[in-house]
């Protein structure tokens, strides 16, 4: 589990770039990929956010995989993240509502493997957490 911000993928944007478009490099609809690493390269080793998305729009956002929204950071849980890895980027809102429902099932849980449970979360106004409804069903074997 990792966090990542915009300003780690504005670090490592050349070398992403480099391993979707090089080292054969050529003429995209967004134009010479060359010239496009050369301007990557050329920012350094510590760019800003929007120099390299001046340079390459879009490689230094983050969507947050449970409600979509682009965001500045994400915490990163399953597989190192790769091409076709399961791995999942949650935003600090979504983390946190994430931690709502596991609290409230735990503090539910009777010991009894027999039960099941299931939780969602309430929201009032401006999606802060209202309350956390959880169900409890017996499994019969």
């Amino acid at each position: 589990m990792n966090v990542t911000t915009r300003e780690d993928m504005a670090r490592g944007a050349a070398d992403r770039f480099f391993v979707q478009y090089g080292p054969k490099f050529g003429v995209y609809e967004f134009g010479d990929s060359r010239k496009a690493y050369d301007a990557l390269i050329a920012l350094g080793d510590n760019p800003s956010v929007s120099a390299v998305e001046e340079v390459c729009k879009g490689w230094t956002m983050l969507t947050c995989n449970e409600c979509r929204r682009y965001v500045d950071a994400v915490v990163q849980v399953g597989e190192v993240p790769d091409y076709e890895s399961d791995t999942a980027s949650i935003c600090q809102s979504c983390a946190h509502r994430a931690r709502t429902l596991i609290d409230a099932v735990a503090a539910s849980d009777t010991g009894d493997p027999g039960h099941a449970y299931t939780a969602r979360v309430i929201h009032g106004l401006e999606k802060k957490v209202m309350a956390v409804e959880v169900t409890t069903r017996i499994r019969f074997e």
